[in-house]
């Protein structure tokens, strides 16, 4: 609000000033009321307007107010809906002004950097949540036992695998029961025999015969750690009972007897072949690997 010398002595708007004070002296003036400009005491009928900020009175001639302002001044309506700063604050008014005005500009650029990085911040939070996600998902996989169900299936498509390789004409809807024998055993290394069982003899013969392609697709495509570890090939064989497995050892160790008593550069072997009714030992003859067979 603006304050003029009238209006402070008339409703005594002294600004930490009394009215006592003002009348202190015979021609109303009082120790320390210095124009701001002039350093003359500003009497208490002097025509003068007092700084909102620095508290100071300024003679209107020295501050260059018409006087027309200042008896505009004088009413209490446009007092109070005025503020008045002496030309030393003004100019000081104006640097803090453009000061204001950098530090809003600053704040605002702050704060869209603060929004951008918030988001950013967000984004890479969703992605290691999701990337925690999907490791625990690996892990529970890992870890996490297989249901009977979900061991047939995973068993019928290592099965459907060896079929395709060896080309035999068997399809998934050929296989009656596929299950896996003996007790569940703790040793990843360690597996337990899975047995298939096939429409027909007809297809389980189909199979037989193109095992070798099965084999032979094994050893190429061992890796040499697989190799170093012993790791061992899925090996596929007739369904046979106790005296069955008993008769092919026997002929197994028969053939092992033979083989021995051989020279060792002659080109036949001693191996046991036949159906688990019908096992025999015979003489086959070595084939030499092809060199230009990749």
């Amino acid at each position: 609000m603006a304050t003029t010398r009238q209006s402070k002595s008339k409703h005594s708007l002294s600004a930490g000033k009394n009215t006592d004070d003002l009348d202190a002296s015979a021609n109303n003036q009082k120790p320390g009321d210095e124009c701001g400009t002039c350093s003359v005491v500003v009497g208490a009928n002097n025509k003068a307007l007092s700084c909102e900020i620095c508290d100071k009175w300024y003679h209107i001639k020295c501050e260059s107010i018409p006087e027309s302002v200042y008896n505009f001044m004088l009413h209490d309506e446009a007092g109070k809906q005025l503020i008045w700063h002496c030309s030393y604050c003004q100019r000081g008014c104006v640097k803090v002004y453009k000061h204001m005005k950098i530090i809003v500009a600053d704040q605002l650029e702050l704060k869209t950097k603060q929004n951008v990085l918030q988001e950013e911040k967000k984004t890479v939070r969703e992605c290691i949540t999701q990337e925690i996600g999907a490791m625990k998902d690996i892990e529970a996989r890992e870890t996490a036992e297989l249901t009977p169900e979900e061991t047939r299936k995973q068993d019928i498509t290592t099965f459907m695998q060896i079929v395709n390789i060896c080309g035999a004409p068997i399809q998934e809807q050929d296989v009656l029961d596929c299950r896996r024998l003996g007790q569940t055993v703790t040793d990843k290394n360690k597996h337990r025999p899975v047995l298939i069982k096939l429409v027909s003899e007809e297809k389980k013969r189909n199979l037989f015969v193109r095992l070798g392609a099965w084999r032979k697709y094994q050893q190429e495509h061992r890796g040499p750690e697989e190799i170093t570890a012993g790791k061992p090939l899925i090996n596929t064989d007739h369904d046979m009972t106790q005296e069955q497995r008993k008769d092919r050892r026997s002929l197994v160790e028969e053939a092992k007897n033979l083989n021995a008593k051989l020279p060792v550069d002659v080109k036949t072997r001693w191996t046991v072949r036949g159906s688990p009714w019908n096992m025999r030992v015979l003489k086959v003859i070595l084939v030499p690997p092809n060199p230009n067979h990749q």
